[in-house]
């Protein structure tokens, strides 16, 4: 957690320096085929990218890639995701038709697996973009960025919209008064829970109370 908290704030020598330590641990402890070793593995892989170490990263990323296929299969979100990084990898050091082939493999399965709305299928399809902007097909990479802009724009107006149609507090607090019952006015006669004055008539003449209590 304190790697991934040193990178999200870009301290990406201490993340590094974290996130070393703690795979080290774990391929240790838990084997470098566990699922928790995979994801630091992964990490630490993001963050050398981020830091310009493109081999390292690579190196990393194609170690989880091959075990995440084989230990929980091709079409597992995990096994997307870094498979779609690892173009990425491919892309910065121009690699671009191998990019291409790894991020289009994910993007395919992402959209059948995870659906087209979903945030790592939106992702891969604008890593997709990039990669073959840089081939020079940019009409293709347009489409691709502006189906990726368009679902992330209404996804952002229905948010808006869901937001706007919560009541605030001083509207629930009206709604609350209004549903509240009315108190009924003392008159002065007992009554029971079911509305019927204890004094009201002979016993035989009140309403039956319930037995099943």
């Amino acid at each position: 957690m304190v790697g991934i908290a040193l990178y999200s704030q870009g301290r990406f020598p201490e993340a590094e320096k974290v996130l070393t330590e703690v795979l080290d641990l774990e391929r240790q402890v838990l084997g470098p085929e566990n699922r928790n070793t995979l994801v630091t593995a992964t990490n630490l892989a993001y963050v050398l990218m981020k830091e310009g170490k493109l081999p390292e990263s690579e190196k990393l990323y194609r170690e989880a890639l091959e075990i995440q296929r084989r230990t929980i299969g091709s079409d597992a979100p995990e096994t997307l995701t870094t498979m779609s990084y690892l173009g990425m990898i491919a892309n910065a050091g121009g690699h671009y038709a191998e990019a291409e082939k790894l991020q289009r493999e994910a993007l395919d399965t992402q959209q059948r697996v995870l659906g087209p709305q979903h945030s790592d299928t939106l992702t891969s399809m604008m890593f997709l973009a990039r990669t073959i902007a840089k081939e020079g097909r940019y009409a293709e990479a347009e489409k691709l960025d502006r189906e990726a802009l368009s679902v992330l724009s209404a996804r952002s107006v229905r948010r808006r919209s869901s937001r706007c149609m919560r009541p605030t507090n001083s509207q629930k607090f009206l709604n609350m008064k209004a549903s509240t019952p009315k108190r009924r006015k003392w008159s002065g006669r007992p009554w029971m829970s079911n509305g019927a004055y204890l004094d009201q008539g002979t016993p035989k003449q009140q309403a039956p109370l319930n037995r099943s209590r």
